[in-house]
Formats: structure tokens, sequence, C-alpha cells
């Protein structure tokens, strides 16, 4: 937070999350900083790992509603290899997570590293098909990254009385059911979007994670709540 005085530094872990509806923000101390999803999706699904933001201002910048923006100025960028070893993180024993319908199973490795299924519900008329993606060989900067936040239309009145959606746009979010017809920027956008977000919730536990992951209907606190898991599972036994 540059913005502030002696510019504290906010890590991006887990254990500095604070409460929040719809959006992941981090605190330490008296700073904090909020919409820090996507850009933290970018970097999971690019590799990236170990890097330095300066922010001026309470929140990142929400862009085009999606984390493409992020990948594209970390590509612009000199990615280098460093030394010591990534940090990771081997599912063992399957783990739950549940809250009112929503569910996120965190199971053993099929493969090589992280494979997500996302499961979504949706206003009629929404495609709801089921998305898999595999990070290990499937291409992040392409099926996921480009994909826009979205909202539903019968939510949005109560959103903004909250505070929320203020620089929301026809362009940069996706509006679910209503009159207006909306056009996608790719098939299953909103589903691809809540991988996203799950990308970049899960980066906060600081590790690699090599396991299957099927979250139903998940949001952020259950992204979060699985993110605090997985490091505190991490940080017992090593």
């Amino acid at each position: 937070r540059s913005d502030l005085d002696d510019s504290p530094d906010i890590p991006a872990l887990a254990g500095h999350l604070s409460l929040s509806q719809r959006r992941t923000v981090l605190r330490e101390g008296i700073a904090q900083v909020g919409m820090v999803e996507h850009l933290l999706s970018a970097c999971h699904g690019l590799g990236v790992d170990n890097l330095l933001v300066t922010v001026s201002g309470p929140e990142l910048p929400g862009m085009d509603g999606s984390a493409l923006p992020y990948v594209e100025l970390l590509k612009s960028g000199v990615v280098v290899e460093q030394k010591q070893q990534r940090r990771v993180f081997e599912v063992v024993d399957p783990h739950v997570i549940r809250n009112e319908g929503c569910e996120i199973v965190l199971l053993p490795p099929s493969g090589d590293g992280l494979k997500i299924s996302y499961i979504p519900e949706y206003p009629e008329g929404v495609d709801a098909s089921p998305v898999d993606f595999d990070l290990s060989n499937d291409d992040y900067a392409s099926e996921i990254a480009p994909a826009r936040t979205f909202v539903r239309a019968e939510e949005i009145e109560s959103l903004l009385e909250a505070g929320f959606g203020k620089g929301a746009t026809a362009e940069n979010t996706v509006v679910l059911g209503g009159d207006t017809s909306v056009e996608m920027r790719m098939p299953c956008e909103p589903t691809r979007h809540k991988i996203a977000d799950l990308m970049g919730d899960l980066a906060l536990a600081g590790v690699d994670i090599h396991g299957d992951i099927i979250a139903r209907k998940s949001s952020h606190a259950l992204n979060q709540s699985l993110a605090q898991h997985i490091l505190a599972e991490y940080e017992l036994f090593t």
C-alpha cells in the first residue's frame, strides 16, 4: 500500500484474509487491499508464485471483469526461475467443506497437479454445464482468464444498495437472467469465471496443490475456507 505511511506490506496468504462478501480482501494491521482474486488467479494460472505488487489504494482495479488483463501484464514482463524449491501440498485424505447447499470436495490427485471440476446453478436459460480444468495440461490464459464476472439480475438492486458494483458496466459484468440477453465471450463463461475466482483464492494457500477439486456452487467464502485448511495442513506437516 504505497499510499499509506511506511507503505505496509500485506502478505497474500490465507492467514491475512479479512471477512468480506463477494470478493477477496487481505489485511495486515490497519492496511487492507481488496479485489485481489483476479490478479492472484492470473499468477496461479501462469505459475508465478513470488512477486511484489505495489497498490496505491484500497483495492485492485476491476479492469474488464476478468483475469485476462493481469495475464497480459504478467506475460509482458520476464518470469525468472528461482533456486528455491516450490512448496507443494500433495492431497492424501479427502476433505469436504459445505455451507447452505454449496460444497467443495478436495481429493487425492488423479494426475500430475491440480484439477478442478465446477458444477454451477444458474437461472433458467443459462448454460449450467459443468466445466473441467486441468492446470497441468489446459491453457489457463485462453480457457479461464477471459471469463468475466457476473451477477444475477435479481441481485443488482440489493448489491448496489450495499455499495457493490459501482464500476460495473455491460462490458465488464455479465448479467444472468432478466429480460436482457447477454453475449458471452466463450462457452460457459460464468462457470469459467467461477474457476478463475477459485484459483485466485487457492493461491492464498501459498503452495502448489496436487489434488482434484470438485466444487458445487462454491463462493469466495468456501474457497477461502479451503485455502485456509490447505495452508494449515501444509504447515502442520512441514
